[in-house]
């Protein structure tokens, strides 16, 4: 693996893990808002539709100075260390984590650290759960591999759903059917926005293009973190584009800095929006000109692991197999997105492959060629799993 000269600011970093910086999040605690403002969503209300986050949780002006209060002052997740026996003792005997055993594994690096994102669910449940409340609508039609799609689960079993919280003495609300509905039966998944955040403040970009916005997780991180001047992303799905411009409307009180576009439509460097989705596929996307990243920063799809609608745009039904997909989707768009990336530019892919597939290795292989491979960070959100995010930096 190469390693580069240019780090990343982990002197910084490793600063806030001993507690020097953020001091001002010790005035408020904006970590517990979801006690209070987060579910501030009713948990008592009950539906008789399918239970929509946004029919419970609220979202005016004072929760959306709450959410933003909360992304600024969001507990740090990092730590860094040079070797697995240094890990913090916190992580090997957090239970929620279930990590101890990390001791015994070699563990990759970035940049000749180990560098692990700590972030439970529980934890950051609030300003995780926030896409929902605009995009949950396109995402209960997602099917994950082997499972059915949370709407056509809910049509099935709501019966059976509402019968069983009464065994398990739960109250039969919105909060416990959703929570119920989750454990049978597996969602396509979110990104979390707590991990995003904290890449945000790892790369500190001004200029950032993702290669699939998916649900509109890393747009509402892009939305709550200081500094950006542009998000660019491309997404097929056409659920989700009316959805994306409410969202900013609401982060932002204005349209205006903002498009939603097809590849009729062209943005010169002299009229780019602040936030720009195009509708259609990355790797025929047309992207705005005259205009450089200097991050990369992406959850493409895992082949067919979710199928998150059956327009004909999706990557999976547009190119069969998974050579097809792997030849005719995501090396273009990686590819694409390197000539994009500006010299010393981070591209950060967070990667998995659908069961039988092993198409990792060779995309690995296949960047290393164009770039110099930084290594290996992880995440980590309970039940002992690190999720690696692979980083490359553009010569």
């Amino acid at each position: 693996m190469t390693v580069i000269t240019k780090k990343l600011n982990y002197k910084k970093i490793k600063a806030i893990k001993e507690n020097k910086e953020n001091k001002k999040s010790k005035k408020v605690n904006y970590n517990d808002i979801g006690k209070s403002v987060g579910k501030s969503a009713d948990n008592s209300i009950t539906s008789t539709d399918y239970p929509f986050l946004n029919k419970t949780m609220k979202i005016d002006e004072n929760s959306i100075n709450n959410i933003k209060n909360t992304a600024k002052y969001l507990k740090r997740q990092l730590y860094i260390c040079d070797n697995e026996n240094e890990l913090p003792l916190e992580i090997k005997k957090d239970k929620k984590y279930k990590l101890g055993s990390l001791k015994r594994l070699e563990l990759g690096r970035i940049h000749n650290e180990i560098v692990i994102i700590m972030s439970s669910w529980k934890q950051f449940e609030y300003i995780n759960s926030i896409t929902d409340y605009f995009t949950e609508e396109c995402r209960v039609n997602c099917i994950f591999k082997g499972a059915q799609s949370l709407l056509s689960y809910w049509e099935k079993n709501k019966v059976q759903l509402r019968s069983e919280l009464v065994k398990r003495k739960k109250s039969v609300t919105d909060y416990w059917l959703r929570e119920l509905m989750y454990e049978k039966n597996k969602p396509c998944n979110n990104f979390r926005v707590s991990v995003c955040l904290e890449i945000l403040r790892l790369f500190k970009p001004k200029r950032w293009l993702d290669i699939s916005a998916g649900w509109g997780d890393r747009l509402l991180s892009a939305l709550l973190y200081d500094g950006l001047e542009v998000y660019c992303g491309a997404d097929p799905n056409p659920c989700l584009h009316p959805l994306y411009k409410k969202m900013i409307a609401t982060f932002t009180n204005s349209t205006n800095n903002s498009k939603t576009r097809t590849n009729k439509s062209n943005h010169s460097k002299a009229n780019i929006p602040q936030y720009i989705l195009i509708k259609d596929g990355f790797e025929t996307a047309v992207l705005p000109t005259g205009i450089t990243y200097d991050l990369v920063f992406s959850s493409p799809p895992f082949f067919d692991l979710e199928i998150y609608s059956g327009d004909k745009s999706n990557s999976y039904v547009k190119y069969r197999g998974v050579d097809g997909w792997f030849n005719g989707f995501l090396m273009p768009s990686i590819y694409k997105s390197i000539e994009y990336l500006e010299s010393g530019g981070h591209l950060v892919l967070y990667m998995g492959e659908a069961g039988g597939t092993k198409y990792i290795p060779e995309m690995i292989s296949l960047i290393d060629k164009l770039t110099i491979n930084c290594g290996i960070f992880y995440y980590s959100g309970g039940g002992g799993k690190l999720r690696e995010f692979y980083c490359w930096q553009k010569k």
